[in-house]
């Protein structure tokens, strides 16, 4: 018998929603994006985007990449646990004095 599509899409898995808790399998499944190529072509320093968006899958995976990206010029460094407090939660708190320092950090 011929599954319906209504029953097919009920079994498919598109992996947790949270990229921090699949690292290892990640790798699988993950489709390219044009942030990936900026990544990879040195075009861009910095990804930002909505909740949910891949930037968490995006920082993985560029941890996962740090020799190739070396090979290509671009140095990597870790600078943040994903899966801890964002970088900037202390800003909430104390806020830069002025757009300057704000722009400067």
């Amino acid at each position: 018998m011929q599954k319906s599509k209504k029953d097919i899409l009920k079994e498919v898995r598109f992996g947790n929603q949270i990229a921090e808790e699949e690292r290892d399998d990640l790798r699988s499944y993950f489709v390219e994006t044009q942030s990936w190529r900026q990544i990879l072509g040195g075009d861009v320093d910095v990804v930002y985007g909505t909740k949910g968006a891949g930037k968490s899958a995006l920082y993985l995976l560029v941890q996962d990449h740090i020799d190739m990206l070396f090979d290509n010029g671009i140095l990597v460094v870790v600078a943040e646990n994903p899966r801890g407090a964002p970088a900037f939660e202390n800003l909430k708190v104390s806020p830069p004095p002025d757009e300057k320092q704000f722009i400067n950090l």
